[in-house]
């Protein structure tokens, strides 16, 4: 991938795996879940049944502005992230 992807899940429960650069990721992807993956980062996916999902792409020059304007310091770094609880949701 050229850019981050950032996915949002809406389906039923179901446990998902992600296998990428020798490590395996696992969780319950549950309705209002996010997956993060950062650029250049492809691996195999495991699923029980089919994705519900919206995703965006972001490319790091639109990631780095955005944290930019939150006055970060240094650049950030997304690390991978596979069916997290959204905090923004509870807002």
């Amino acid at each position: 991938m050229d850019g981050h992807l950032v996915a949002g899940y809406y389906g039923r429960a179901q446990r998902c795996s992600w296998s990428v650069e020798n490590r395996r990721l696992t969780s319950i992807l549950r309705p209002g879940t996010i997956t993060l993956i950062p650029a250049a980062h492809d691996g195999h996916w495991t699923l029980e049944g089919g994705l519900e999902v919206s995703y965006v792409y972001l490319r790091n020059q639109r990631l780095q502005f955005c944290a930019a304007s939150f006055e970060r310091a240094r650049p950030e770094e997304l690390v991978d992230r596979l069916g997290v609880e959204d905090p923004a949701r509870r807002a």
